[in-house]
């Protein structure tokens, strides 16, 4: 019983079953699709995420672009790299020309290629 928890005993010629009747992919997707909409709500409150981004990443789960929560939160990361550099790289081309800001944070944050 103890080696069985540790993953023994549990090849090829000890299994009864296809793959699909030992674990039910439906089970698998609802278990994968609500630990990924939680994290998407979890930095929706934290603020992490805007309410826009939300909303494409969320309707991105939902047709299986992440294949895991790991993969998601990657995604995100990169996302946000992407804006804080293009934000950074605006900043710096405003310095050098000595113009304010037309653009609102809002506006270049539309721009960024999800």
């Amino acid at each position: 019983v103890i080696e069985k928890k540790q993953g023994r005993h549990t090849g090829h010629g000890k299994r009864f079953g296809t793959k699909n009747a030992r674990t039910c992919p439906k089970r698998v997707w609802i278990n994968k699709i609500r630990c990924q909409r939680k994290l998407l709500k979890l930095y929706r409150e934290k603020s992490k995420i805007d309410k826009e981004l939300f909303r494409i990443l969320y309707r991105q789960a939902k047709g299986d672009l992440f294949k895991s929560k790991e993969a998601l939160r990657k995604h995100i990361e990169e996302i946000l790299k992407e804006r804080e550099a293009q934000l950074k790289e605006q900043e710096h081309k405003n310095e050098r020309t000595g113009t304010k800001n037309k653009e609102t944070d809002a506006d270049l944050v539309k721009k960024v290629r999800i």
